[in-house]
């Protein structure tokens, strides 16, 4: 069992983007029949999504979502020890897109960059990361951020599935920090985790096949490739989790009753009401965005905070425990606590970085193509 307790570390500050324009559900009935639709509603959830831009990606979403946190938080460049990035659909091929948010957030050169390729389970291990980065004193405060842009994959309207009503994009940014050495007072400020894998599931959910053109490199994705057991996922989610939360409060001593809200990866309403009957959670407890926001991946957890404390009168102290489950297969769970005023609401943006898109290189790069197409008698692959 891979757990951690990490004591004085926090999560001290939390935000989420997503794209201005909301997709209805409804708005499907053009492609597939109105009960085809109006079931995926009862099934999944999701009655609006936010989707990117032509030109808008994941590492957009997160460039403004930490730059408000860190606005917020008052904290430069300077003061950020790591860029931490986790996405399954970087902005190129290479380098780490967290590179390309190193430079749009102006941090130091003494600065860990990192991209970590996970989908919905990326909150608990991504904070476990950074916890134990600071734990081993790697560092001292770090930028953790998760997003995807599932926009790319679905184009072509010739291959659409039940998937493109699913999923939405987000972009969230969290900054954890030691708060004994940044002088903060707190009280038992303690991060617990616990992480699990079982690799023998990888084929579960899976895509192959990507192709690379210019800053986002699923632009060509055939959808074809991508696959999901619907009936081995849901089994996995609905067992897993509730024996792992058994494991993690005999290990950490706790019970539901020290949570003020459990906070569930946003895969579809029937596993959420799954895992509330299962944990025997009041519905109070555990807030839901997938109405709002689809499933948006790795970002659903801080995505499902941000939206809990826009919409309610929450405590101004919250004590969470989050669970997040999925490709892989990867689940885990982790508990924090966070002050209110430090999880920003949610923030709508067209915002993408033009200085991205490398017109000029790839330009270069076709024309030397073709050359060596010609001198090759157009057999050069």
């Amino acid at each position: 069992m891979s757990s951690s307790s990490f004591e004085d570390i926090k999560i001290s500050g939390m935000a989420c983007a997503v794209p201005k324009d909301p997709i209805y559900t409804e708005y499907y009935k053009k492609y597939f029949s109105d009960s085809e639709v109006e079931q995926f509603i009862e099934t999944s959830g999701v009655r609006t999504r936010y989707i990117t831009g032509e030109k808008q990606t994941a590492s957009d979403l997160c460039y403004v979502a930490a730059k408000k946190i860190m606005e917020h938080k008052g904290y430069t460049g300077d003061d950020i020890d790591a860029c931490i990035f986790i996405t399954q659909m970087p902005d190129y091929a290479m380098p780490a897109t967290a590179f390309v948010l190193h430079k749009r957030l102006e941090l130091k050169e003494n600065c860990v960059v990192f991209d970590i390729n996970l989908g919905c389970s990326a909150f608990p291990n991504g904070v476990s990361i950074v916890s134990s980065m600071i734990k081993s004193g790697l560092i001292n405060r770090g930028l953790l951020l998760i997003g995807d842009s599932h926009s790319y994959c679905f184009k072509d309207e010739e291959k659409l599935s039940h998937d493109n009503m699913l999923f939405g994009d987000c972009g969230s940014a969290c900054i954890i920090e030691n708060i004994t050495k940044n002088n903060q007072e707190e009280n038992d400020c303690v991060i617990n985790s616990i992480i699990k894998s079982d690799g023998s599931g990888f084929d579960a959910i899976i895509t192959t096949g990507p192709t690379v053109d210019g800053r986002i490199p699923y632009d060509g994705y055939n959808l074809s490739f991508s696959y999901m057991n619907g009936v081995d996922v849901f089994l996995f989610a609905i067992t897993k989790v509730p024996k792992l939360f058994k494991e993690f409060y005999k290990k950490f001593n706790c019970s539901s009753e020290d949570f003020d809200y459990f906070i569930f990866h946003q895969a579809n309403v029937m596993i959420l009401d799954q895992l509330e009957k299962r944990l025997k959670l009041p519905k109070e407890k555990v807030p839901r965005s997938i109405e709002r926001y689809g499933n948006t991946d790795g970002a659903t957890v801080p995505l499902t905070i941000v939206d809990l404390c826009e919409r309610e009168n929450i405590p101004d102290k919250i004590k969470f425990a989050a669970a997040a489950f999925g490709i892989g297969l990867n689940w885990g769970i982790i508990s924090f606590e966070m002050d209110k005023k430090d999880i920003l609401p949610v923030i709508y943006t067209d915002d993408y970085y033009k200085d991205g898109y490398l017109e000029d290189i790839l330009e270069e790069i076709k024309s030397k193509k073709e050359k060596n197409n010609k001198k090759d008698g157009g057999n050069n692959v």
